[in-house]
């Protein structure tokens, strides 16, 4: 679970859950260049949440956890899951890092169903969830990443969203009809 890249710095640490504290497991964590966005390695957390990087460069660097359940982070993030930077991790030649603390918050989950116009489930409508963010001062209605499609009993599931207002419209491929629900 080492970096494949050559030098003589070690980075070590811990990923844990920040609704539990508790370490979590098989947790991907990336390490990257801040300046370059090269890829310097990536290691997966063992049973106790540990991860480690060896024979590590001198340099400016980005560490990044994910896991499905949990929101993406970046080590030093302000909001973490936000997907905003975080805080470069400053190696200098042959330093040790050791013990980095970093809490992946769970991701929030938005379910419910759709019927058409009878009150029958509506089947394969794609469902997709929207929220307002500020840019430059504006506040602006985004689609998230994330999306889903009702089964065959109109149950539809969007996980992995961060704390917020969403939006969810449901529009089915055949009809022009948007329905949208404020959550």
């Amino acid at each position: 679970a080492a970096a494949a890249t050559t030098g003589t710095g070690v980075i070590t640490g811990i990923i844990s859950g920040g609704d539990t504290g508790r370490p979590l497991r098989r947790v991907r964590v990336t390490l990257t260049n801040s300046v370059t966005n090269a890829n310097l390695g990536t290691a997966v957390t063992d049973a106790e949440g540990r991860f480690s990087f060896t024979r590590l460069p001198a340099g400016s660097l980005t560490l990044r956890a994910a896991r499905t359940g949990y929101l993406d982070s970046v080590f030093g993030q302000k909001k973490l899951g936000s997907g905003r930077p975080g805080t470069p991790i400053y190696l200098a030649e042959s330093q040790k890092i050791e013990n980095l603390s970093l809490q992946m918050p769970r991701g929030g989950v938005i379910s419910g169903l759709v019927v058409d116009e009878v009150g029958d489930p509506a089947l394969g409508v794609p469902v997709r969830a929207f929220r307002y963010v500020m840019r430059n001062g504006l506040r602006e209605l985004t689609a998230t990443s994330n999306a889903g499609t009702t089964d065959d009993r109109g149950q539809f599931r969007i996980p992995g969203l961060v704390p917020g207002e969403y939006i969810v419209c449901a529009a089915p491929r055949d009809e022009l009809v948007m329905a949208a629900a404020l959550y």
